[in-house]
């Protein structure tokens, strides 16, 4: 990180320790709805039976209480539409990199079937990167992102990336001092929220690592673990 970088780091150390709470705290409840969602979706019909155990009081009237969840849910819950979407958060100095998929992009099963040198990609619900897209978008990243994919090594003056893809189609926002001031404080602002997703998506990734590694600590650390 160079002496520019850090003097935009301390300017932006309040807006980072404070962000915006009202949007944040949207985001946040729009996540924990989705995971509740995906959730529901998931349920199979043995674990819903195996969460109520009917007698024979329920058994009469349990015919009548479907058909009426099933009328309710048909006229109130619109289809639920596949999101084919990936955000990557890169820092170039420190080779660091996450990223967060969703399902209808990447299938969890075939992902995590495999073992890999790093966790550093996690796949989420359809919903919740919906969700994390839309409040990039709503927040500066549509302002001033450009179109293409980030570039795979460091332009000089160029510290950082975010890259945003939906449905096929790429866009990428730059931090550092050759780029305008607004991308800059923009992609610093959104960074923190999609660190906090990231963090709040479960994973179960196998990684290689040698014998007596330090698998939680790393360079983008200082040593510390993650």
């Amino acid at each position: 990180m160079n002496r520019t970088e850090q003097r935009l780091d301390r300017r932006l150390g309040v807006a980072q320790r404070r962000p915006e709470p009202a949007a944040r705290v949207a985001l946040a409840a729009r996540v924990a709805l989705a995971a509740r969602v995906a959730l529901a979706a998931r349920l199979t019909p043995s674990a819903a039976g195996a969460a109520i155990r009917p007698g024979a009081a329920w058994l009469r009237i349990l015919p009548a209480l479907v058909m009426a969840c099933l009328l309710a849910a048909c006229a109130s819950t619109p289809p639920r539409s596949a999101f084919a979407g990936r955000v990557t958060l890169l820092a170039y100095s420190d080779e660091f990199r996450i990223e967060l998929r969703s399902e209808s992009h990447t299938s969890p099963v075939d992902f995590y079937s495999t073992r890999r040198s790093a966790a550093d990609t996690k796949i989420a619900s359809d919903e919740i990167l919906q969700a994390l897209v839309e409040y990039l978008d709503q927040n500066g990243f549509a302002d001033h992102a450009a179109n293409g994919p980030a570039p795979t090594t460091a332009p000089s003056g160029v510290t950082r990336a975010l890259e945003v893809e939906v449905d096929g189609s790429v866009r990428h926002l730059l931090a550092g001092n050759a780029v305008p001031r607004e991308s800059s404080v923009t992609l610093h602002k959104l960074t923190r929220n999609v660190f906090d997703i990231f963090n709040k998506v479960q994973a179960f990734q196998q990684t290689d690592a040698e014998a007596g590694s330090d698998v939680f600590v790393g360079p983008a650390t200082g040593g510390q673990p993650r």
